[in-house]
């Protein structure tokens, strides 16, 4: 489109002519089945090109960015909102944004030329205009990419829209403000507000990096509180740029000083890192990403959250995010209880799925998963007769009476019965399980374990979810109801046979995998992508791109 200079056209259709004569150039360009949808605008693509002719159908092809001879307000107002996204992951560009610079510039320039505009010209731009608003109110509501693409990996039921992009618009004009009316669909979580605002400081940082000779820094071996390596001035500066001031004098020492530990530690916290303060290679990758990859990764996070529907993140529920390794209970959108957890093996991955913790079980059996009797008990079992015994398991049949081990084969396939352990302290699944029904056959339980909690990768499990404090969990679970005090819960934790109890009221269960988020004095973390999904996810934003 050559240029659009919009108020030379204004002094030349006045009044109900113009509006006449746009409308029906708006229902040309688009009921005109000799047009292609793709090229209606001269180049620039319509992405929802039907309800855009539908919303114009509903209003009888009448412009609403166009009004009373003048450019709307609304449409620098869209402009400034298009160009703000970038802080939300996603690219101005494909909103028509070259468009809209070039639009906007043109007014300006109005007043000193001498090219009108046509009708046809117009409704082009009335088009455009509409479809940039629909593609960006679309992208901020449910995300970029259609999450069904990724349901392997992504369990959480496909987010709809519960806005019609027309409606939407409508409410903007009748406002005056597109701003809030986009705003309302972003997630209503601290937790995307606070990674827009990330994504403004690493922008800044990016901007910086090319000053900072930005060099990977090589480590060969931990580095501890007074030792003195090659690399520490190095590390030194690349924290001084992140903003975690070390000391300008020292710049060059070789020696890990104090105020360097200090330094790291409070990195360490920021970037979801165990935080004590040793720099090995965990901490050093971490250092070794540059702004623009942290940008990367704050795009693809912000993405998954735009998935998950909005009333997750309102209403009461237990959070479990993977490659944080935590457990959230929130209520009232603020966090009641936090433990740690144990994650799926890489090989076992723990899915990404939502359900209702229905019901809990005190002093469980462990029904020994056929994969994994399979494979692990079956074989342990055939080295050591004592095996069993000495495990404190028993095999039953189906009908659940035990089986003399000596009547057992333990080479059939398949082999019919099953192999449990029995409740006690030392049961794979600890003291008690937290039971939401699902088809992953996933839930939450105590562990005997209780070391691999200070480990900072806790992938160990088969793909339930073992978590750190179990009885102060239940605890806060069963605290409305009259019957159960910590005393009665503690004595259900420590009987010979398994005690279930239905809860009165279910709880949703989420269970995530986000590589950002917040800490718990509400900083912004990055996580490990412990089973290295983030990049799949970038792919797919950069294609749409």
């Amino acid at each position: 489109m050559k240029g659009f200079w919009i108020g030379w056209v204004f002094f030349l259709l006045t009044g109900s002519l113009f509006s006449q004569s746009l409308s029906d150039a708006i229902r040309i360009q688009l009921e005109n089945p000799s047009k292609e949808k793709e090229s209606l605008t001269k180049g620039s693509s319509i992405v929802h090109f039907e309800e855009v002719k539908a919303y114009y159908s509903g209003r009888n092809f009448s412009s609403i960015w166009f009004q009373q001879k003048k450019i709307s307000p609304l449409v620098r107002e869209l402009q400034a909102e298009i160009k703000q996204s970038k802080y939300d992951g996603l690219k101005p560009e494909t909103y028509h944004l070259d468009f809209l610079d070039h639009l906007l510039a043109s007014e300006e320039q109005a007043e000193n030329t001498q090219i009108p505009l046509t009708p046809e010209d117009l409704s082009q731009a009335e088009i455009l205009l509409t479809d940039a608003f629909f593609a960006l109110c679309r992208d901020l509501e449910i995300g970029k990419i259609n999450s069904v693409q990724l349901k392997a990996t992504w369990g959480i039921p496909f987010k709809k829209s519960k806005n019609t992009h027309g409606a939407l618009l409508d409410q903007a004009f009748r406002e005056g403000h597109l701003f809030f009316v986009l705003n309302s669909l972003r997630p209503p979580t601290k937790m995307y507000q606070a990674g827009r605002q990330l994504m403004m400081e690493l922008e800044k940082k990016a901007q910086l990096q090319e000053d900072q000779n930005w060099k990977p820094i090589k480590l060969d071996r931990s580095i501890k509180l007074g030792d003195s390596h090659s690399s520490v001035p190095k590390i030194r500066s690349r924290l001084n740029f992140l903003g975690f001031p070390t000391s300008l004098t020292e710049i060059d020492s070789k020696n890990y000083d104090s105020l360097l530990f200090e330094q790291v530690v409070a990195y360490q916290r920021k970037e979801g890192l165990l935080d004590d303060g040793v720099i090995g290679q965990r901490t050093v990758a971490s250092l070794n990403e540059t702004p623009i990859q942290k940008m990367d990764k704050l795009s693809v996070n912000l993405e998954r959250m735009r998935w998950i529907p909005n009333e997750y993140f309102l209403k009461d529920a237990i959070w479990v995010n993977i490659p944080s390794y935590r457990l959230h209970y929130r209520t009232d959108q603020d966090t009641l209880f936090s433990t740690k957890v144990i994650v799926g093996m890489v090989k076992n991955q723990t899915p990404v799925f939502s359900a209702e913790m229905s019901y809990l079980i005190f002093s469980p059996f462990w029904n020994i998963p056929s994969s994994i009797a399979r494979n692990e008990t079956i074989p342990a079992i055939k080295k050591n007769p004592n095996y069993l015994e000495h495990n404190h398991m028993e095999v039953i049949n189906q009908s659940g009476h035990p089986v003399p081990n000596s009547s057992i084969n333990w080479n059939a396939k398949p082999f019919p019965f099953l192999i449990r352990q029995k409740p006690g302290p030392d049961n794979a699944l600890g003291q008690v399980k937290f039971m939401f029904p699902n088809s992953h056959n996933v839930y939450l339980h105590d562990t005997p374990a209780k070391s691999l909690f200070d480990r900072e990768t806790r992938t160990f499990s088969h793909g339930c979810i073992r978590m750190q404090n179990p009885r102060q969990f239940a605890e806060l679970i069963l605290g409305q109801y009259p019957n159960w005090n910590s005393e009665k819960i503690g004595e259900a934790m420590n009987q010979a046979e398994e005690q279930r109890v239905d809860l009165d009221h279910r709880i949703p269960v989420i269970v995530v995998y986000l590589t950002f988020g917040l800490g718990e004095k509400g900083n912004p973390e990055f996580y490990t992508d412990v089973y290295n999904r983030d990049t799949e996810v970038l792919l797919l934003l950069k294609s749409v791109w």
